[in-house]
């Protein structure tokens, strides 16, 4: 840090701490002014230009505790090229947050000690508006939520988004969302949430997808049960139905609830009352219900798979989603949306040719197999280091209408390849720091597991990884893999319930 010759502002409201810090900033050699107030710290700003400015964020009660916050915001106003640091001898994560979104690049606590503890901080502060500035020319000409008008991360047609907002305003009312896997139930639930939170305030948002439940233990997740109940049962569980008391609870796939989850559902409906397990007190829960199937309800109840008083008394609004292939429209915003999300910036023409290398497809898994295809994309693009570009788009045999097969797929693209495990683990390297430890042990696991589950046996898995048994089997110990786990057509690369996970 070259401070000969900079200009530092120091913004306190104690003489005698304001002389300190001065003395300090002198120490460190910068050319330093000082103001006791916000008043006087504006007029300096406004007479001359300063590089760093180091301001207390409660100078005064004269301006409601937290003038420094906006002399941040005119110091960026009147000097572009300012560094302001923010200081607080109480702060919290609120005053934290707004700092840093009013302008500051630094936080520091005080009270400053010596010159050093100075320097130290406008060094910090220096970095991170050159972490700022990388990421921004990354981000430039890339777009954002907003520029997309999916600030919410939803890309949803209006009247959907209209419908969301009227069924928010209806807390009573019941609603029962239809669509094929992965067009965006949950979203949409979570849009209704959202509008009745902006209203309401931070209400319960509680989602389980009933055909994850083990049938053995339905009850006791959905109702909650009491210490001891049964053999495990160590202490109190409030249970999803508990936790939504207030606010939303989302029923994902609820056509495959269990029948006697449903008796007891429908009991909680009418009146709110429940009971848990092991438990004759009886417990109130109020929620607004949003289900959602893949499954016609109203057949399922003419197959005595679904209770008709359940069906009658979820009876209340029926949303049906369109499939991703009757939706080719929202395409470009869904691509765009993906890329921004996940901070990558894509040339625009080549950006508009993957759109429509997307638009040609027919998306059997809808928006969530579109982003697992444009991720595979990302990690195969970072993997064999090549730009992102829509030829290496792998094609996935489900990408396809059923049937259909192209000279793309003799199965699938097998050089693109990936499993959801190794595309977590890649995604996350691009976008955050991953210490080289734990991404090294993170492969290695992948690697291991893939061996076990493309060969019969652990010494073929051992001649092919090139390591002794022993050496495997400590490995497979550390990071808890079985022997050949799950074979699927001999690939190893799908890790989900069926091989077509996309």
């Amino acid at each position: 840090m070259k401070a000969a010759g900079q200009r530092l502002l120091i913004v306190e409201d104690e003489a005698a701490v304001l002389q300190n810090y001065l003395e300090f900033g002198k120490a460190a050699g910068f050319e330093t002014r000082g103001a006791l107030d916000f008043e006087s710290a504006r007029e300096l700003l406004q007479k001359s230009a300063f590089d760093i400015m180091l301001v207390d964020v409660h100078l005064s009660q004269r301006l409601a505790g937290a003038e420094g916050l906006e002399l941040i915001k005119l110091a960026h106003q009147e000097s572009p090229q300012i560094l302001p640091i923010a200081t607080s001898s109480d702060p919290s994560l609120d005053i934290y947050q707004q700092a840093l979104k009013n302008g500051a690049y630094g936080f520091l606590r005080k009270p400053l000690l010596s010159a050093e503890d100075l320097k130290i901080a406008i060094v910090n502060a220096m970095q991170n508006r050159n972490q700022q500035a990388n990421l921004d020319g990354l981000r430039r000409g890339h777009p954002t939520y907003a520029d997309l008008q999916a600030e919410d991360g939803i890309v949803l047609a209006a009247n959907f988004r209209e419908i969301a907002r009227k069924v928010a305003r209806s807390r009573s009312l019941p609603v029962v969302i239809y669509g094929e896997t992965g067009t965006g139930k949950e979203e949409f639930a979570r849009l209704i949430h959202k509008h009745r939170r902006e209203a309401e305030g931070e209400i319960p948002f509680v989602a389980v997808n009933c055909a994850t439940l083990n049938s053995s233990m339905a009850l006791s997740m959905l109702f909650g049960h009491r210490k001891g109940a049964f053999t495990g049962a160590t202490a109190n569980y409030l249970g999803y139905i508990g936790e939504a008391d207030g606010g939303i609870l989302f029923m994902d796939e609820i056509h495959t609830l269990e029948k006697d989850c449903q008796q007891k559902l429908l009991r909680t409906l009418n009146d709110g009352s429940y009971e848990p397990l092991g438990s004759t007190k009886v417990q109130y829960s109020r929620f607004q219900l949003i289900a959602a199937s893949t499954k016609d309800l109203d057949a399922a109840t003419e197959r005595d798979e679904f209770l008709l008083d359940l069906r009658m008394r979820i009876t209340g609004l029926d949303i049906a989603l369109p499939p991703l292939r009757d939706r080719l429209d929202e395409m470009p915003q869904l691509v765009r949306l993906f890329f921004a999300r996940e901070n990558i910036p894509v040339p625009e023409q080549e950006l508009q040719n993957i759109i429509e290398r997307c638009r040609g497809y027919y998306w059997q898994g809808n928006i969530r197999q579109l982003y697992r295809a444009l991720q595979s994309l990302v990690v195969m693009s970072s993997y064999n280091v090549e730009e992102i570009t829509a030829r290496n788009l792998p094609v996935f045999k489900t990408m396809l209408a059923p049937g259909q097969q192209t000279a793309e797929t003799s199965f699938v693209n097998k050089s693109s390849l990936v499993s959801s495990d190794m595309i977590r683990q890649v995604m996350r390297a691009l976008t955050e720091d991953v210490p080289l430890d734990q991404a090294l042990e993170d492969y290695e696991r992948i690697v291991i597991n893939c061996a076990l589950t493309r060969h019969t046996t652990v010494n073929d898995a051992v001649r092919a990884l090139g390591v002794s048994r022993s050496s495997l089997a400590a490995k497979r110990q550390k990071y808890g893999l079985q022997e050949n786990p799950r074979r699927l057509n001999g690939n190893p690369f799908f890790q989900g319930s069926s091989k077509y996970d996309l």
